[in-house]
């Protein structure tokens, strides 16, 4: 089985709100096996001052994963992959990509929000007809 990865561009920033997307340029249709967040700056748990990475399939509703770095969450470290968890809804239809779709990171920072910097990661196998 053929196996590829595509990268979003970075997140970079302070912003309430960003969206940066993970394109799939390996020329075929593909079934997603991962989610990671590969971060350039730490940011710490905090119960207040937080953001949320949100995971979206091509489709736009479907949520694959969800990030946080809330109290109950995960802290992001500095050179240290965040592996994410494929939720139930990933399950499907919604884990394909084809060529040219993306998959969306969100992000939406809560409190006065940490500085963020990362790149979105999506492992995945091409499917063969």
């Amino acid at each position: 089985m053929d196996k590829v990865s595509f990268k979003s561009a970075p997140a970079i920033g302070t912003n309430a709100a960003d969206v940066v997307y993970a394109y799939n340029t390996s020329g075929h249709k593909v079934r997603i096996d991962g989610l990671s967040l590969l971060p350039d700056v730490t940011v710490a748990l905090d119960a207040s001052n937080y953001i949320t990475t949100t995971v979206v399939a091509p489709d736009g509703s479907t949520t694959l994963s969800t990030h946080t770095t809330e109290s109950a969450g995960s802290a992001l470290a500095a050179g240290t992959e965040e592996e994410l968890t494929l939720g139930a809804a990933a399950i499907g239809e919604a884990i394909e990509v084809e060529n040219g779709e993306a998959v969306k990171f969100s992000i939406a920072k809560t409190g006065t929000g940490p500085a963020y910097d990362f790149v979105g990661v999506v492992r995945a196998t091409v499917v063969r007809p």
